[in-house]
């Protein structure tokens, strides 16, 4: 995950949803442990947006890990 610059992403749900929508994800990381109704978000908002590169490998705390924070993250998000 060398592709997630501190200035070139979004952490959780609230900035990653405003990323998506506004067409600025380029790769959305979706922790598989997340709660259905984020997913659920997520999905419906990556899809509306046709944002194709969705991955569901890692965990929150494995994200909040690559994302150099002490919480796990639900989302993570690779800006354009």
């Amino acid at each position: 995950m060398s592709d997630i610059a501190p200035d070139g992403r979004a952490i959780g749900l609230k900035q990653s949803l405003k990323a998506i929508r506004n067409g600025e994800a380029e790769k959305v990381y979706l922790a598989n442990d997340a709660s259905e109704n984020i997913i659920d978000s997520v999905m419906e908002a990556c899809v509306e947006m046709k944002v194709s590169q969705i991955i569901r490998e890692h965990t929150m705390a494995q994200l909040g890990e690559f994302a150099e924070i002490d919480v796990g993250a639900a989302v993570l998000v690779v800006l354009k």
